[in-house]
């Protein structure tokens, strides 16, 4: 869930790779943010009308498909429309569901609430050396491959 939050590992392989500006690269997280924070009401009551676990799958295939474009598109705009928009919208929802769906429990509504924030905030701690390790073996390939 808190993938989001791991950008800073992969700055460093943006500025070398794609030859961006660290001010460039912030307007990314910027934009995934504030689309996160925007669309993460609208994901709230998305389950009202489908059924949760569609809404998370649909969640978790845009955004897949967010980090694809990324991915095959090498281009700022793909990284910003890639992350920053589609990856960023999909988190925003996955987090608004499992929030709301938090509330509907009968007991313990604060604990869970409190455990699914928890699990947000450190999942990037969690992640953050298989990421660095993806990081580093993609740029080293990247590089490689260029000469």
């Amino acid at each position: 869930m808190g993938s989001l939050y791991a950008w800073p590992i992969f700055l460093t392989a943006y500025e070398t790779l794609m030859q961006l500006q660290r001010s460039q690269l912030s307007l990314v997280f910027s934009t995934a943010m504030g689309v996160f924070a925007c669309v993460m009401l609208a994901g709230s009551g998305l389950h009202a009308w489908l059924p949760t676990p569609r809404v998370a799958v649909l969640s978790m295939l845009s955004a897949a498909c967010g980090l694809l474009l990324v991915g095959y598109s090498g281009t700022y705009a793909g990284l910003l429309a890639g992350f920053g928009v589609i990856f960023g919208a999909s988190v925003g929802v996955g987090y608004g569901i499992s929030v709301s769906t938090a509330n509907l429990a009968a007991k313990h509504k604060g604990l869970i609430t409190g455990l699914i924030v928890a699990a947000f905030a450190t999942t990037p701690v969690f992640l953050a050396p298989l990421l660095k390790v993806g990081v580093i073996l993609s740029l080293s390939l990247s590089l490689s491959y260029a000469q």
